[in-house]
């Protein structure tokens, strides 16, 4: 029996699942850009703006080498010191979600 239950595969298909809807998004954007432009009257730069910000995000949420490996030794110096990273990974998580809505 693998270490994981045996779920390690579908974390593996989530994670799969996730970067072709995001990427397939980014790759869209210059359509989506045009429909956010129509949908709601903004200008050039604002519809920019919020393009470029959703791809920012996603940059820095993961896809970046350097801050990816910044993040995970920060999370080890949390263990290191008693910390439990599961804690730790849950605020960076719903920091993320009211930043990714706002």
């Amino acid at each position: 029996m693998a270490v994981d239950g045996g779920w390690g595969w579908m974390v593996v298909l989530g994670s799969c699942l996730c970067h072709f809807f995001l990427i397939g998004i980014n790759r869209s954007m210059g359509i989506v850009y045009v429909m956010l432009q129509e949908r709601f009257e903004a200008s050039a730069t604002d519809t920019a703006l919020a393009a470029a910000i959703f791809v920012s995000v996603r940059a820095l949420g993961g896809n970046n080498i350097l801050v990816s490996a910044w993040l995970t030794s920060l999370l080890q110096c949390f263990d290191a010191v008693g910390w439990v990273i599961r804690p730790v990974k849950t605020v960076g998580r719903i920091t993320y979600i009211v930043l990714a809505q706002t």
